[in-house]
């Protein structure tokens, strides 16, 4: 998930991001990449800040993969190949395959999760994380090497989120904006489903413009235990699914001062192609009852003279506090964030931005620049400043830049096709 510099692309560490509750993450030891050498690929070590192939035994990729994970004691590298049909098992220390599961599932966008040892679920969708098509989920027994299970679900997949005991999704209709529901998948392969009334979720085309789609993505957060999850709209409200239980509570959220008088006169243009009109949040777990959520309200510009224009109006960065569902504002003109090492990086002011999820900017580095964070490992953020720049790695934790790895970094898809 990591665009990485000198041929090399990071690829082991969480497929989803550590979040705060993991606590001020310490720096790690040794990251697994994809370094090109004569032609071929690897799977090697690399140092987490110079980002250099570390000596040792090393795997060669004879196909391209479309997503990994790590188990989670970090000595197992799955990964998923042949659009979703094969999972390749890894150990790490050997570098050797250890195993293969088919799963005869396919789809475009692909995600693997393995929180606990015994069990791997892979999210399969058939057009991407866009909540159009089709959702597959996958069981695995990881020590039998066998498919427990393989669900499909008729609705687009809008969300998804890891807990201990398997994925939760946040399902839209196909190809429309309806409502959405809940559905949680267990160790055994069992699904459990829950309608989300007055949550809809979904995206579909506008006949009087092709080129503007309207969407509705709402965030979706879930307890590492996957008991409770919340989903965040862009209403002033929260929908508290208790999954176990089959229970659904609404929960207005009661702000610190008024987010209708918020000042939101930042507007970004749309980088996609098409123009999309809605509203967009996402949500992240944060531990001890905290949730933390962001996003924007897409809208479209009509120009005489250059045509539609997309627009977005930044939701702010604001973390949830459940047992009192007051809202704490952090910033109020981000549109996305990332959660790692214990805190909450914004990057749509110029330069990185640290929060504590208390509430707080804790520091600020790269200033007077524009900034992407690439990907996170631990308490190090790998971000850069402009496409095709070199990467910048930055402690999270003490709010410093520690070096510049080299330049041409290479994008994640480049390096594995």
């Amino acid at each position: 998930m990591i665009a990485l510099a000198g041929g090399v692309a990071l690829v082991a560490g969480a497929p989803w991001e550590r979040t705060p509750e993991d606590g001020a993450a310490a720096a790690p030891a040794v990251l697994l990449g994809v370094a090109r050498e004569d032609g071929e690929r690897w799977i090697t070590r690399v140092a987490p800040v110079s980002l250099r192939p570390i000596e040792g035994r090393r795997l060669r990729l004879r196909e391209p993969f479309e997503a990994w994970a790590l188990s989670p004691d970090d000595r197992r590298l799955a990964l998923l190949t042949d659009g979703g049909m094969v999972l390749r098992l890894v150990d790490v220390e050997s570098m050797r395959e250890v195993g293969r599961v088919r799963t005869t599932a396919r789809g475009a966008y692909a995600s693997v999760i393995w929180p606990r040892g015994d069990r791997l679920w892979i999210v399969l969708s058939q057009s991407g994380c866009c909540a159009v098509g089709a959702t597959t989920v996958v069981t695995i027994d990881v020590p039998g090497r066998r498919m427990v299970a393989r669900e499909r679900f008729d609705g687009g997949l809008a969300r998804v989120a890891a807990t201990r005991n398997g994925p939760v999704l946040l399902l839209a209709p196909s190809a429309l904006i309806g409502p959405a529901r809940l559905v949680s998948v267990d160790a055994a392969g069992a699904v459990s489903e829950l309608p989300l009334s007055g949550v809809s979720a979904g995206l579909m085309r506008m006949e009087l413009a092709p080129s503007v789609e309207r969407v509705r993505t709402p965030g979706l957060a879930v307890d590492p235990d996957g008991q409770r999850a919340y989903v965040v709209s862009g209403a002033p409200y929260v929908i508290e699914a208790e999954l176990g239980q089959r229970r659904v509570k609404a929960h207005r959220l009661v702000p610190h001062r008024s987010l209708r008088d918020r000042l939101r006169q930042l507007l970004e243009p749309d980088a996609e192609a098409s123009t999309r009109v809605g509203a967009v949040r996402d949500a992240v777990w944060l531990g001890a009852g905290r949730i933390a959520f962001s996003g924007y309200d897409g809208g479209a510009v009509w120009h005489p003279d250059a045509g539609l224009e997309a627009v977005r109006r930044p939701a702010g960065l604001h973390v949830i506090d459940t047992h009192d569902w007051r809202v704490r504002t952090l910033d109020e003109q981000a549109s996305a964030f990332v959660a790692t090492g214990g805190m909450l990086l914004t990057t749509h002011r110029r330069g990185l931005t640290g929060y504590a999820p208390g509430g707080g900017e804790r520091f600020r580095v790269l200033d007077g620049r524009r900034v992407e964070i690439v990907a996170s490992a631990g308490s190090l953020a790998y971000v850069r400043t402009r496409p095709g720049s070199a990467l910048q790695v930055v402690d999270v934790v003490h709010g410093r830049v520690l070096g510049t790895p080299g330049r041409a970094p290479l994008p994640l898809s480049a390096a594995l096709r």
